[in-house]
């Protein structure tokens, strides 16, 4: 199984992935992804994510980096699997923000071991 490394950012006007890993041959393979759409930093930075694990073909070992506590807390404190057990609702019982983008990263998440890495906010 491939591990990759996946850093994502983004602001209200863009947003950004890379992701790189190493072949069985110790070969350094490098993408990037980027994006320009105007929305809030909080759903460009899940797009930027949902790009960057579009572009695996095949079920990875993900070390995802990045500053953005959205995505952190929702994977790493389990949100996400809140979310979904609660029919995609918020403990208070309203629709989560971002709906479909979320439901689309869980699926695009399931087939991935994943280990999320804090990056420092720059």
């Amino acid at each position: 199984m491939h591990e990759v490394d996946i850093k994502i950012a983004a602001n209200t006007s863009s947003y950004w992935a890379s992701l790189t890993f190493v072949d069985k041959m110790g070969i350094t393979h490098d993408k990037e992804i980027t994006g320009s759409r105007t929305a809030t930093q909080n759903n460009n930075i899940v797009t930027a994510l949902i790009e960057a694990l579009k572009a695996l073909n095949r079920p990875c070992m993900l070390n995802i980096h990045t500053d953005s506590d959205y995505i952190i807390s929702a994977i790493r404190l389990g949100w996400l699997q809140e979310w979904k057990r609660n029919g995609w609702q918020t403990a208070k019982g309203k629709e989560i923000k971002n709906l479909e983008q979320w439901k689309c990263l869980d699926q695009l998440l399931a087939r991935h071991t994943v280990k999320i890495i804090k990056e420092e906010k720059t």
